[in-house]
């Protein structure tokens, strides 16, 4: 290779990955490294087998070997030895498959010579021939044809090797296949023949032979697709000529009913449209649903492709079955350019779709100013209505294109001609808020009080939709502000009813009569009230609006209406302005501010769903209160409101036990529930209202009364840490063991807590369960230790709670404690007598979940208590010590204690993994360090064949795998995968050890067992400094991987364009192809990788 190699500018990034351990109190198993590999492929030499012998490789397998890389002498000699000819590996691939794909011409010689099997198939059904033909090799193919190999067989698809041949554009092979006698027209289970798969690639000369050689020009596939078409898909201009000129039928459709000249005009080929044209296509067949060639590039905006079928003689108004032409096809993708040159050709201007809608309606609803001048220009109908009612002004007034609306006025639309419906266009803008074309409209001479058959003005419309800028622009414009529509509403009653309270300011602003009523004798005040609009109601109020009319709603004042919608600031704010119209100075309010409405309709619910009386529990009114009680008629339990409380719930919800008592005597229910289950009790004790709680719990309230998820009073005083509620509920007889769902009682709650003194309480008690669990098995004293309640647990211990419980996984409160690394709790455990080295049901003790979390002060404590220092090393957990997960986990400290304590340095859990491995994986060059220098094995490896340097290189870790070499570092080892440090550091990107690596004698060009090199794996990552330094080492660049990959291959796949142009430059083959036929341009497309695609196509 040229020694001069080009560069690509790039940043080259390496691979970030690390061990996804959970963080629980159980370790998970560590594992090393595992890769996914194929069948072994090393030179032919003796290799060792296992640590007790060493055996020599197989002769078969020997044979299969010499055979891929063009052993001759080597076959030779083990044919001589007896090696079985035709063995196969685990892919049915045979020593002669091997070398007819990979072009040993004189190995295949060889084995076509001592009888080798020629028609023995892979195990994807491929022949010796096949596969000599897919890879190109036309003196392999010549060989195995004289031999007798069958030159008929058809792979599973169907495929012939002259399908083959002529999909890679093989011309040489090609011939050679036709000469032989292969059959020029054999199908594939698509029906492809040979003619057609060597049109949709573009291989002309191919062509050329095939139909010298008799192929069916018309042959059609079963789709009904033709070569032709195929052509024609593609743009295959020379492809498309050639079968013309010898007869291709140029109107062969697909079963869709598509043609050639269809397909070419969708894909805006135009070379292929005008060749199609001159050979006389029917330029105006029809699709089933009716779309020809030019309603399709119409559509597409094929500017110059539209031009060459109207100049064909293409129909310009052919509909299709939902009555699209091709005008009305381009106005509705905006295609002014195509608008333009089917108008020119004598297009429908007025041409009509099912509903009505014209050209010029579509364009001026979607705001297509140029081509709504260009329909007008031509003469297009400019009051036209559709059924629906739209016409292309009051399309474009609803729409908000105020410069369509400009050209449509100008050019005659009226401003004030409606639809069925009565709308007209300022309407339509008003509704939608456009000001700048009500403010046009206007302009232009629209009759801005004009009434719809209901009376609605435009103004009216503006404010039923909340649209203030319309508003403020039609009351600028001369509309009147108390035109009503036949119902009786004005635009400030509408306004008011809605709560559009900008416009109600307006309005007001602009001296709005405030006391316009309904026929039903309703105010803007009296609506804003019911509909409880409090900004509108201030804003009315605050500006004189009578509060003394009476209307609506049984004839009631403002006053009345607000106080039944149940919102009794709207009641302050009218009663306060009441008072002062009256001149009364300094009120108070009233006991009873309802006058009008009678005592039954007080006590029922509003629309809202609340009452009179839980709203004025909510308030604290006591003088509303007292008045509504007064009344018999009220139901004082009726429940209201958010969550269905009564008036006795929401007062203890409100710790207000003044209220409370007064309804307690007026007999309220004290143990109604609501939808939830709760009670008064139950809410107060919940929210820790002890003055309610008392007063309820002396009323004779139920104490045990469960809600609907399972909690008591007591739980719910628990839960929340309110230790005098606990207190005072337990003297009342609360049942202290009792149970949540999930199991959980209140001293567990209070553990969770940190409320000592409800603990202390509960305690006190004596009746407590100390150590009832909950459903999964959390006891207090774990709960506590969980949550570092150090108080709790004191309490607890105190009290006799068992310190060694555990879960059903095995957990105890010291290892729960210790993976939190709660030291004081620790301790106190300790003290009480915990066992040290109790471990889970997996074998974790407490002082690998210490050493796992890095809690070193926990890990010196339970050392200094005895605990075992490789504890955990069973096969439960798979071996993992205490120094293991230290190390894994990154955690210097415990590391440095747990060796200063004497634990096992280089022991490995069952995968083989050591503390310098693990910690290798995880890139910390401080602790791998620290491991070498205390003694660790540089080079020992897992069960996978991993070592430390394997896996810092293969987690990218650049600094830990320069450690790991200066230590001495075995460079030689392979992993199980046939991976070596090389391949290793190529897939992560490091190009300094890549360097190193080579300086020290690693071979460039090395594979690993699936056939990968170094570089094929830079370039799959795209790692573009990688792949440089292996090309300025004289990395073979064309060199094949798995399924026939090259680097530059592997990189297109991938999408990695800075490393395609590296590759290109230095010479990569670009005519490449892989075991599946595709090469690096085929092999981006089907990856999307477009970029990659149109670098390629320069630069073949």
């Amino acid at each position: 290779m040229d020694s001069s190699i080009h560069t690509v500018d790039s940043t080259t990034h390496s691979n970030d990955k690390r061990f996804a351990y959970q963080v629980v109190t159980e370790p998970p198993r560590i594992r090393a490294k595992k890769m996914a590999s194929t069948e072994t492929e090393l030179a032919v030499r003796e290799i060792p087998i296992n640590e007790a012998g060493r055996e020599l490789i197989s002769t078969g397998y020997a044979l299969l070997v010499a055979c891929r890389y063009g052993k001759l002498k080597a076959v030779q000699d083990l044919l001589v030895r007896g090696a079985d000819i035709n063995v196969q590996d685990p892919r049915g691939k045979s020593a002669l498959v091997y070398a007819a794909m990979t072009g040993h011409t004189e190995v295949v010689s060889l084995l076509v010579e001592h009888g080798a099997n020629l028609e023995v198939t892979s195990a994807d059904g491929k022949t010796p021939l096949v596969f000599a033909v897919s890879r190109g090799y036309t003196n392999v193919v010549d060989i195995l044809l004289k031999a007798g190999a069958n030159i008929g067989f058809q792979l599973p698809s169907g495929d012939t090797v002259l399908h083959i041949a002529c999909e890679h554009g093989y011309l040489a092979i090609t011939e050679l296949l036709l000469k032989k006698g292969a059959r020029v027209d054999t199908p594939n289970k698509k029906k492809w023949r040979p003619l057609m798969i060597a049109a949709q690639h573009g291989h002309t000369n191919v062509m050329n032979i095939l139909l010298k050689a008799g192929s069916n020009v018309d042959s059609q596939d079963s789709y009904g697709l033709t070569a032709l078409y195929w052509a024609s898909f593609w743009g295959y201009l020379s492809v498309a000529e050639l079968l013309l000129v010898n007869g291709a039928d140029v109107d062969i459709p697909h079963v869709d009913g598509s043609t050639p000249l269809m397909v070419a005009a969708n894909s805006n080929h135009e070379h292929i449209v005008g060749i199609l044209l001159t050979s006389g296509a029917n330029v105006d067949m029809q699709l089933p649903n009716g779309a020809t060639a030019l309603t399709i590039a119409s559509s597409k905006d094929n500017i110059s492709i539209v031009k060459l079928l109207v100049e064909s003689g293409a129909s310009v108004d052919l509909p299709d079955n939902e009555g699209w032409t091709p005008l009305m096809g381009s106005v509705r993708n905006g295609h002014t350019i195509v608008v333009e040159i089917l108008l020119e050709a004598g297009a429908n201007v007025d041409v009509k779709l099912e509903g009505g809608t014209t050209p010029l309606l579509y364009a001026s609803w979607h705001g297509y100013l140029p081509i709504v001048e260009s329909l007008i220009t031509h003469g297009a109908k400019i009051n036209h209505f559709s059924s629906e009612g739209l016409s292309p002004l009051i399309s474009a007034a609803l729409q908000g294109h105020a410069a369509v609306a400009t050209t449509l006025l100008a050019s005659g639309a009226s401003p004030d001609l409606t639809n069925g419906e009565g709308w007209t266009s300022l309407m339509r803008a008003a509704e939608r808020g456009h000001r700048g074309v009500v403010k046009e409209l206007v302009r232009r001479g629209a009759d801005v009080d004009f009434k719809r058959p209901n009376g609605s003005t435009a103004l009216i419309i503006a404010c039923e939709h909340g649209q203030f800028d319309a508003v403020v622009e039609l009351v600028n414009r001369g509309a009147s502000i108390e035109l009503a529509d036949k119902e009786g509403y004005t635009p400030l009653i509408t306004a008011a009813q809605l709560g559009y309270s900008d416009i109600v300011q307006f309005l007001v602003n602009r001296g709005v009569n405030m006391n316009a009523r309904l026929p039903s004798g309703g105010t803007a005040l009296i609506t804003a009230a019911w509909y409880k609009r409090l900004a509108v109601v201030r804003i009315l109020v605050d500006n004189g609006a009578d509060t003394s009319i009476c209307g609506d709603f049984q004839n009631w004042s403002p006053l009345t209406v607000a106080y039944f919608s149940g919102y009794l600031e709207l009641v302050h704010l009218i009663y306060m302005q009441t008072l002062e119209n009256e001149n009364v100075s300094q009120p108070s309010p009233p006991e009873a501010p309802i006058v009008v409405a009678s005592c039954n309709s007080i006590a029922t619910k509003s629309r809202n769903g609340d009452t009179a009386l839980r709203i004025a529990c909510e308030r604290r009114d006591l003088k509303v209160i007292k008045t509504l009680l007064r009344d018999t008629y009220n139901d004082l339990n009726l429940p209201g409101g958010y969550g269905g409380f009564t008036p006795l719930m929401t007062a203890s919800e409100d710790c207000n036990p003044d209220v409370v008592a007064i309804l307690l005597e007026a007999g309220a229910n004290i143990n109604l529930k609501n939808g939830d289950g709760f009670t008064a009790l139950s809410i107060a004790a919940y929210r820790g209202h002890l003055p309610v709680v008392e007063i309820l719990l002396d009323k004779g309230a139920s104490v045990d009364m469960l809600n609907t998820a399972g909690s008591t009073p007591l739980l719910l005083a628990a839960s929340n840490g309110h230790a005098n509620v606990v207190n005072i509920l337990l003297k009342g007889g609360a049942y202290i063991n009792s149970q949540y769902r999930n199991g959980s009682t209140a001293l567990l709650s209070a553990s969770q807590h940190c409320d000592d003194v409800a603990v202390a309480e509960l305690d006190v008690e004596k009746r407590v369960n100390i150590d009832m669990p909950d459903n999964e098995g959390w006891t207090p004293l774990m709960i506590a230790a969980f949550n570092d309640h150090e108080n709790v647990v004191d309490i607890l211990l105190k009290a006799g709670a068992t310190v060694d419980a555990q879960r059903p996984n095995g957990t105890t409160a010291l290892c729960i404690a210790s993976e939190r690394g709660h030291l004081s709790v620790v301790e106190m455990l300790l003290e009480k007598g915990a066992s040290v080295d109790m471990a889970d049901k997996k074998d974790n003790s407490p002082l690998v979940a210490a050493a796992w979390h890095g809690h070193a002060n926990v890990v010196d404590t339970l050392l200094e208590a005895g605990a075992s220092i490789d504890n955990g090393a069973t096969d439960q957990n798979k071996g993992d010590t205490p120094l293991i997960v230290a190390a894994v986990s990154g955690n210097d400290d415990c590391v440095i204690l747990l060796l200063d304590n004497g634990a096992r340095i280089n022991v490995a859990n069952s995968d083989g993994l050591t503390p310098l491995i693990g910690a290798a994986g995880e890139g910390s060059v401080e602790l791998v360090s620290l491991l070498l220098q205390k003694g660790a094995d540089v080079n020992a490896t897992s069960l996978e064949g991993s070592s430390a340097l394997h896996m810092a290189l293969a987690f990218g870790h650049f600094d830990t795998a320069t450690l790991l070499l200066n230590h001495g570092a075995s460079i030689d080892a392979v992993d199980k995968d046939g991976d070596n440090a090389l391949l290793l550091a190529a897939h992560s990107g490091l190009d300094g050890v890549v360097k190193t690596l080579i300086e020290k004698g690693l071979s460039v060009d090395f594979t690993n067992n699936e056939g990968k090199s170094a570089l094929l794996n830079a370039a799959m990552e795209g790692h573009v400094g990688v792949v440089l330094v292996l090309l300025h080492a004289g990395a073979n660049i064309d060199q094949r991987g798995p399924n026939g990959t090259t680097a530059l291959l592997g990189a297109c796949k991938n999408g990695h364009l800075e490393a395609v142009k590296l590759l290109v430059k230095n010479g990569a083959a670009t005519d490449l192809q892989d075991d599946e036929g595709r090469d690096c341009i085929a092999t981006a497309r089907v990856h999307n990788h477009d970029d990659v695609v149109n670098f390629l196509s320069t630069h073949r």
